[in-house]
C-alpha cells in the first residue's frame, strides 16, 4: 500500500510539472505569407509571424514592396464612401481564447483526478483521467490550430485571404469583392498544419460609386479593379506541446502493479492465496 501511495504522489507531482511546462511554453508558431499576384505592381508581400501560448497571441508583420500596396489602400479609402463593415467573429471573444479555456479546464480536471488517485486506484477514476487527457490532446492538436485559422479570417463568411488582404488583423469582407474566385487546401502532418489559399475578384473600392451596382450584377469590362491574392499559413508545434505527450509515458512508467492490487484498488485474491 505504501509503495502504491508513493507511486501516486510521484505521478501527481510529475504530471503537475508536465502541465506547468505545457502552460509556460509556446503552443504553436504560425508563419504566414500573402502575395498580391494580380492587380498590383511588383507583387507586394505580407509576412506574418504569429505565436500562441497559454496567455496571449503575438503577431509580427512585415511588408516587402510596400509602396504599391500603400497606394492601393489609399485608392480604396478615397473611392469607397461606405462605412467599413464590422467583422463578426465566429467565437465572440476569439476562438483561440475559447480553445485555451477548454485546455485549461482539462488540465485542472486532470490534476485533480491525479491527486485523488494518490489514495484511490478505482478504474473509473483512471478512465476519467485518461478522458481528460484525450480531450486536452484533441484541443491542443486540432481545436487550437482551427481556432487560429478562424481568428485569422479563414472562415466561410470571409474571403480566403487569411487576414492579410485588408492589411489589418481582420479579413476583408466578402461584400467588398464581387465575382470572386477562391480556392483553399489543407495539409495535415505530424509537424503541424499548412493551409494554402487563393482569392481573386473585382474590388468595389476601386470602382466609381455610380458603377458599383452594375459591377455587382455583371463583371466590369475593365479589369483595373481585378485583384488577385495568394497566401499560405503554416502552423507548427511549439515547445509547450511535447510535455503533454509525456503524460501517458509517465503513467506507464509509474503504473500500479497488477500483482499487488485488483482492478478497483482491492487486494488481489490470487496474490493473497499465494502469500498464504
Amino acid at each position: 500500500m505504501e509503495s502504491t501511495t508513493g507511486r501516486g504522489v510521484a505521478r501527481a507531482l510529475l504530471v503537475a510539472i508536465l502541465l506547468s511546462l505545457t502552460f509556460n511554453g509556446t503552443w504553436f508558431e504560425v508563419i504566414g505569407k500573402g502575395v498580391y499576384t494580380e492587380g498590383l505592381e511588383r507583387e507586394p508581400t505580407i509576412w506574418a509571424n504569429y505565436t500562441v501560448d497559454a496567455e496571449d497571441e503575438v503577431i509580427e508583420v512585415q511588408i516587402t514592396n510596400a509602396t504599391p500596396l500603400i497606394h492601393y489602400w489609399s485608392q480604396r479609402e478615397s473611392d469607397l464612401d461606405m462605412e467599413p463593415p464590422k467583422l463578426d467573429t465566429p467565437c465572440g471573444d476569439g476562438c483561440v481564447n475559447q480553445a485555451r479555456s477548454l485546455l485549461q479546464i482539462c488540465a485542472i480536471v486532470l490534476l485533480l483526478l491525479e491527486s485523488v488517485l494518490i489514495f484511490r486506484t478505482d478504474r473509473w477514476l483512471r478512465r476519467l483521467s485518461i478522458g481528460a487527457f484525450g480531450v486536452g490532446l484533441v484541443t491542443l492538436l486540432v481545436l487550437i490550430p482551427l481556432a487560429v485559422f478562424a481568428d485569422f479570417g479563414m472562415t466561410e463568411d470571409e474571403q480566403a485571404t487569411g487576414g492579410f488582404e485588408s492589411g489589418k488583423k481582420d479579413a476583408a469582407q466578402s461584400t467588398e469583392m464581387v465575382h470572386r474566385e477562391t480556392s483553399e487546401s489543407v495539409d495535415w502532418s505530424l509537424s503541424g498544419v499548412r493551409v494554402e489559399f487563393r482569392s481573386a475578384g473585382y474590388d468595389l473600392g476601386l470602382i466609381e460609386e455610380e458603377n458599383r451596382s452594375a459591377a455587382i450584377e455583371n463583371p466590369p469590362e475593365d479589369d483595373s479593379a481585378w485583384i488577385g491574392f495568394e497566401g499560405s499559413l503554416t502552423v507548427s508545434h511549439g515547445n509547450g506541446v511535447g510535455p503533454w505527450f509525456g503524460i501517458p509515458v509517465l503513467w506507464w512508467m509509474l503504473r500500479e502493479q497488477s500483482s499487488e492490487e485488483g482492478g478497483d484498488g482491492e487486494p488481489d485474491p490470487e496474490a493473497a492465496e499465494g502469500e498464504e
